[in-house]
């Protein structure tokens, strides 16, 4: 009878979070509260709680926030250094006759750059690029956001930073060719959704076919803009390349990845010019997720 009262309150506690963040709460308050309300009901002991809840389980994903941290830089490295730019843009040169088969590339860049980049930063800075893109080719915005956001998610199933939070509760999963080829095949399963999706509102970008027109204009004038060359544009698949090939850690391969973004974007020429690009990546990409670091831990 004891199990079932405690059952049911646990219960009562989830919903009530449920219905906590639907309304706005701020999710790292609530699964603090969480935490102590399922303490107190699991009448876990002081000594164990202070040990075992509110201490190893933050100690624990310390390696895991070392990669998050390593990977959001890393996807900041690619906004900073124009490679996520230039290989999104170059997809505007098919919009004059095919607005569709771009809508289609634009997506599929996105999906290619977040397979090793992470961090909120990255997601709006490549946002802030890509969603004009979009809606330059006749999609309305909630399309556009919604084929952006798909495209994102699509690649967590091989992005090492969403398996090193998976390692946490299932440490048999091992990050290599055998799981990668269930995690390939899940993104593409995903990416035929946007592109269906996309197909769907088809004849919405035909009904903006003027727009389009009126955008393309300045088709030309965007990619004029300072660009990676193109020789770079392998840099965001590199850790998983270096994980499958030679089975690398994700940490070199990510420290790898982001010295050949820099150097073959010519950002290594000058020692001083080349430092004050690291600091500021580093700056800007553990800004980004210093709040959803803190939730992690939480």
């Amino acid at each position: 009878m004891t199990n079932l009262i405690i059952g049911i309150l646990l219960l009562l506690t989830f919903f009530a979070f449920i219905y906590f963040v639907m309304r706005g709460g701020n999710i790292m308050i609530g699964f603090f509260f969480m935490a102590l309300l399922w303490t107190i009901i699991g009448g876990i002991s002081y000594k164990v709680a202070i040990n075992d809840i509110f201490s190893q389980p933050a100690l624990d994903y310390g390696s895991t926030i070392v990669v998050i941290i390593f990977s959001s830089w890393f996807g900041r490295v690619l906004v900073d250094t124009q490679i996520a730019g230039s290989i999104s843009e170059q997809t505007i040169r098919v919009s004059h006759k095919h607005p569709i088969v771009a809508a289609i590339l634009v997506c599929i860049v996105t999906a290619f750059i977040f397979t090793s980049s992470y961090g909120v930063g990255a997601v709006i800075a490549v946002g802030v690029i890509l969603l004009p893109i979009l809606e330059s080719l006749g999609l309305p915005k909630n399309v556009s956001v919604a084929a952006f956001v798909l495209s994102v998610g699509a690649p967590m199933y091989v992005n090492i930073v969403i398996i090193k939070q998976i390692q946490l509760f299932f440490p048999k999963v091992l990050y290599g060719s055998k799981y990668l080829g269930y995690g390939f095949a899940a993104m593409i399963v995903q990416m035929l959704v946007v592109v269906i999706f996309i197909l769907v509102h088809a004849k919405l970008i035909h009904a903006n076919e003027e727009i389009v027109e009126e955008k393309n204009k300045n088709g030309d004038d965007i990619l004029d803009k300072k660009s990676a060359p193109i020789y770079s544009y392998f840099i965001p698949i590199m850790p998983v390349f270096m994980n499958l090939a030679f089975g690398w850690q994700p940490i070199p391969a990510l420290l790898l990845s982001i010295i050949l973004a820099l150097l073959l974007t010519g950002n290594m020429v000058s020692y001083r010019h080349c430092l004050k690009l690291i600091n500021s990546t580093i700056n800007k990409s553990v800004s980004d997720i210093s709040g959803l670091l803190v939730m992690l831990f939480i």
